[in-house]
């Protein structure tokens, strides 16, 4: 018998392995903060819940890849295949011509000129993840914890022990090593 609340999400995904019925646990744990992610990326409830199940089976076939790593753990991993999902639908929506919403404006202005463009063509949100992973560690969870996992300031100010004006520093100081980052890499 597992007790699943000590277990970490790296653990249940090596039983489920052996045991699919195991992968139920990780659905518990990430599908209602899988879906409140898609909803902001996909402006639309019906996209987003389809996404999210794309993205559980496409965790639980490439699960017994999934190497855990000092700086990837098995959340930054579930949510690089969530967030490369959700795009991969907008680009699909782009194309069918029936999607219309932006993303975050904050968000773009992140991006390198001509960025909105080459995303009707490809849609790759992994570069914006290549830049939070260069970030300082200080400034990386903050950033990673607002712009990919959708977290509000008060929940990573909770989540992270400090206060919210601290979450707010972090975040400004977070954006402008981005922008000096983008600059310096056009």
């Amino acid at each position: 018998m597992h007790d699943f609340e000590i277990q970490t999400d790296e653990e249940i995904l090596q039983l489920s392995l052996e045991n699919p019925m195991y992968f139920e646990v990780l659905v518990d744990r990430y599908q209602k903060a899988f879906l409140r992610k898609s909803k902001y990326i996909l402006k639309n409830e019906k996209d987003a819940e389809d996404v999210v199940q794309d993205t559980f089976v496409k965790i639980y076939t490439a699960g017994k890849s999934f190497q855990k790593q000092s700086d990837a753990n098995f959340s930054s991993w579930a949510y690089t295949i969530l967030i490369n999902t959700c795009f991969s639908a907008y680009a699909k929506q782009k194309r069918d011509k029936n999607f219309t919403s932006v993303l975050d404006a904050e968000l773009m202005d992140l991006l390198p000129n001509g960025f909105e463009v080459e995303m009707k063509r490809k849609t790759d949100f992994d570069e914006v993840l290549s830049y939070i992973s260069k970030l300082p560690d200080i400034f990386k969870e903050v950033a990673k914890k607002f712009y990919i996992e959708g977290n509000s300031g008060k929940e990573i100010a909770d989540s992270l022990d400090i206060s919210e004006n601290v979450v707010r520093t972090r975040l400004h100081r977070a954006r402008n090593e981005l922008k000096r980052d983008l600059r310096k890499g056009r």
